[in-house]
């Protein structure tokens, strides 16, 4: 059996959480052969997770990025460059020859496997009418538009879900929900409470540097993806395949993004959220309420890690984490079953 996973590219999350399913059907059934498709940093980590990866030019992830940062982004540029984008994705299908297509949120692979009678899977926690809320702009519109378009020619849907999303009645038939999305480490955890986190999406070297300032009166230890001068109590990350090998060892997470919450909530490590977009404030707001995570702010993050650092809090939010599965697992059983 071959199976292609493609992912938007625009960021790191949508790869490695696909990187996660493709881990455990590997895990299942050794002969699946895998590829992917995949552009930008998610590329990168794909490949440092030993997966195929075939690179593209994603003129979709390229806009997307841009109207979550405010940035204009120039449509006839889009209009110019999407053609070559979904090219190139028919090219490798051609080549491949997948039996199935699982898409993170790509949408030429969906339509390209829909044309072709490939069976699809589409990934997404992105689901109408949250989008809705993310209106303001011509592109957010564009956005809403692929996103129905997408839900209608999937065969199936996966929705990872750590917080209670709400599944319209139309998709219901077709969807699966299942838990986290994240590849959980073997061996021992060496989990320190004090011991800190910091995964942002699409922030700057200076917003660290503020969170840093917040907390370096406190007794924690500081780990960061992101690059900045060095300091006591701090160490830079190198990059890996999946942000769960640090995680283990940790006992606070800071974050904005949906897949880093995720493999939070899979690592079972209180989680702070501050959120850089529209769509993450919302998604920040529902893991709040199902108690998985906690919204912060650089202005108040000293007293809310203090707040995790307590005992009986941790130990709430830990308990909410548990009750969410492994999706990747789920995910992974869905896409190899027959049915």
């Amino acid at each position: 059996m071959r199976v292609l996973f493609s992912c938007m590219g625009g960021g790191a999350g949508h790869a490695t959480r696909s990187a996660s399913i493709a881990y455990e059907i590997k895990r299942l059934d050794k002969s699946v052969e895998i590829l992917f498709i995949c552009s930008g940093i998610g590329a990168k980590f794909i490949k440092l997770a030993n997966f195929r990866c075939e690179e593209i030019e994603d003129a979709i992830s390229d806009m997307t990025i841009h109207s979550f940062r405010g940035d204009s982004y120039g449509y006839l540029k889009f209009i110019k460059k999407y053609p070559r984008s979904f090219n190139s994705v028919k090219k490798i299908i051609n080549n491949f020859k997948p039996d199935i297509v699982v898409s993170d949120q790509e949408f030429a692979s969906l339509l390209i496997s829909k044309i072709k009678r490939i069976r699809n899977f589409l990934i997404t926690h992105e689901i109408p009418p949250f989008e809705l809320d993310c209106l303001g702009r011509f592109s957010n519109w564009f956005r809403i538009r692929g996103f129905h378009f997408a839900l209608n020619i999937s065969d199936k849907i996966i929705i990872p879900d750590i917080v209670g999303i709400e599944i319209p009645e139309k998709i219901k038939d077709k969807t699966n929900r299942v838990g986290f999305l994240a590849k959980i480490p073997e061996g021992e955890r060496e989990s320190k409470e004090n011991r800190v986190l910091i995964s942002l999406s699409f922030t700057s070297q200076n917003k660290i540097m503020s969170i840093f300032k917040e907390i370096e009166s406190l007794p924690v230890e500081v780990w960061s993806r992101i690059k900045f001068p060095p300091a006591d109590g701090f160490r830079y990350l190198e990059p890996a395949p999946f942000l769960t090998e640090y995680m283990k060892d940790c006992g606070v997470v800071i974050c904005s993004g949906y897949s880093t919450v995720m493999e939070a909530v899979g690592m079972r490590v209180p989680c702070l959220i501050i959120p850089e977009t529209r769509e993450q404030q919302i998604f920040a707001k529902k893991a709040e309420k199902n108690g998985v995570a906690k919204v912060s702010r650089i202005e108040s993050i000293r007293e809310d890690i203090l707040d995790l650092l307590d005992e009986n809090k941790r130990k709430k939010m830990i308990s909410s984490q548990e009750k969410i599965q492994n999706g990747s697992l789920q995910s992974a059983k869905i896409i190899l079953s027959k049915s």
